[in-house]
């Protein structure tokens, strides 16, 4: 058995042992801007893919899941739009806006709106030829009738942003 002496005279040992640390998909700036780029293409306006900060969190919050996809459907799809405390705004969403723009992926427009460069529209096309991000590809094609800019400047104006 050890003495109290032993104890306080010898030096420890630390051991330190790697450990996994996932990080969320949200916050991985590759996954974050390619969602992005596929987004601004499927929902986009014009050559340019034109698209409002707002209806790009709307759209982007309808692509996390099923279940989100069809709470933005319906919500939508409703004659008589209730109004928008569901959709989240995620600040990933803008950190990856920003990690795009820095890149030359995309601009900002002075009416409040973004845009792909063309080296944006090259990235995407070639994001949408492949297989990734199959589920968002799918989700934004599917919310993209729903989700126009008038529907989301009505949903914006009743919570009152």
């Amino acid at each position: 058995m050890r003495s109290a002496a032993d104890l306080v005279t010898k030096t420890p040992v630390v051991r330190f042992r790697r450990q996994p640390a996932p990080v969320p998909a949200e916050l991985r700036p590759l996954w974050r801007v390619s969602q992005l780029l596929i987004l601004l293409a499927i929902c986009g306006h014009g050559k340019q893919k034109r698209i409002s900060v707002r209806r790009l969190h709307v759209v982007a919050w309808g692509t996390r899941s099923p279940q989100t996809q069809a709470q933005v459907i319906s919500q939508f799809s409703s004659a008589d739009i209730l109004g928008g405390a569901f959709v989240g705004v995620d600040p990933a969403l803008n950190m990856a806006i920003d990690f795009a723009a820095g890149e030359g992926m995309i601009t900002y427009m002075a009416n409040g709106r973004i845009s792909l460069t063309p080296l944006g529209i090259s990235a995407a096309q070639e994001l949408l030829r492949s297989e990734c991000l199959a589920f968002e590809r799918t989700a934004a094609y599917a919310i993209k009738p729903h989700v126009t800019e008038t529907s989301v400047n009505r949903v914006f104006a009743r919570v009152g942003t």
